[in-house]
C-alpha cells in the first residue's frame, strides 16, 4: 500500500479508537508508516536521504520490519520501562500496516524468521482499489473530525 494509505488508515483508526485524544491520533497515524523504514523509497525515509538500508537479508524492505516482533518488542520495551499502555497506539498503526501490506501481492512473513510462511493478497500497490481505499479512510477521518470540531465549539 502507498503511505498515504498507511496515514489516512493509521489516523482513522486513531480516532476511533480513541476519540478526540491527538497523541493517540498522532501516535497510531505514526506507528502506520514506521515499519516502511527499511525501504530507501519510503515516505518517512525521505528526511533521510544519505542512510539508505541494506536490501539483502533480513534487513530488506519487507523483511523483519514487516514481522510482528517489533511492535511486540516495543510495546513490551515500554510497558517493562514505564509500566503503562501509552505506546499502544503506535502499535496498533503498526499492527494496520502488517495488515494492510498483507493485502499486496508482495505480502509479508508476518512470523519471520520463526515461521517462514508468507501472507499476501491480490491489492496492488498504487492501484484504483489502494487509492479509493485511503480516500475514503482519509474522508472518513476529516467527517468525524470536523464533527468533533463542530461538537467543541458549541460546548
Amino acid at each position: 500500500m502507498r503511505y498515504s494509505t498507511h496515514i489516512s488508515t493509521g489516523i482513522l483508526a486513531g480516532i476511533v479508537l480513541y476519540g478526540p485524544n491527538p497523541n493517540a491520533i498522532i501516535l497510531t497515524g505514526i506507528g502506520a508508516v514506521v515499519p516502511d523504514i527499511d525501504s530507501p523509497y519510503s515516505f518517512i525515509n525521505k528526511p533521510f536521504t544519505h542512510a539508505k538500508p541494506k536490501r539483502n537479508g533480513i534487513l530488506r524492505h519487507r523483511g523483519i520490519m514487516h514481522t510482528i516482533w517489533p511492535p511486540l518488542l516495543i510495546w513490551g520495551a515500554y510497558y517493562y520501562f514505564f509500566g503503562n499502555n501509552y505506546i499502544f497506539p503506535f502499535v496498533i498503526g503498526y499492527i494496520l500496516h502488517l495488515i494492510f501490506d498483507a493485502m499486496t501481492p508482495s505480502g509479508i512473513k508476518p512470523f519471520y524468521p520463526i515461521l517462514p510462511f508468507k501472507v499476501k493478497g491480490k491489492i496492488r500497490t498504487g492501484s484504483w482499489v489502494d487509492h479509493t481505499f485511503g480516500g475514503i479512510c482519509l474522508a472518513a477521518f476529516l467527517c468525524i473530525a470536523l464533527r468533533l470540531i463542530f461538537l467543541q465549539s458549541f460546548k
